[in-house]
């Protein structure tokens, strides 16, 4: 018996209108059993060359890692960046009932 493998997704945002419609559509397309929305993180980073500073909005996704490459390209579809991060983390460890609720809410 092979246990259900779960992950932890970071994704940013240039804005509010822009996060929520993401975490609606990975919700209502039941790739996810919940999406955090955190409001107003500082990203530093380099672009073209150069270093860019933002204010962005990070979105934190509880999902099986199965629906990786669909939330990924759910994401691209819905997102103003030209190269957007989704990058996902493998949960080796949790509250089981939380990882059951997280299989569940996705079926």
């Amino acid at each position: 018996m092979t246990q259900e493998k779960f992950s932890l997704g970071f994704i940013t945002s240039p804005d509010r209108e822009n996060a929520h419609l993401l975490a609606d559509k990975i919700i209502g397309a039941k790739l996810a059993a919940c999406v955090s929305v955190i409001p107003s993180v500082y990203s530093v980073y380099r672009w073209q060359g150069k270093i860019e500073k933002s204010s962005e909005h990070l979105l934190i996704v509880k999902a099986p890692g199965k629906n990786a490459a669909k939330i990924t390209a759910l994401v691209k579809k819905y997102h103003p960046y030209t190269v957007c991060e989704v990058v996902f983390f493998d949960i080796s460890v949790g509250n089981p009932g939380y990882l059951k609720w997280i299989g569940e809410s996705c079926r």
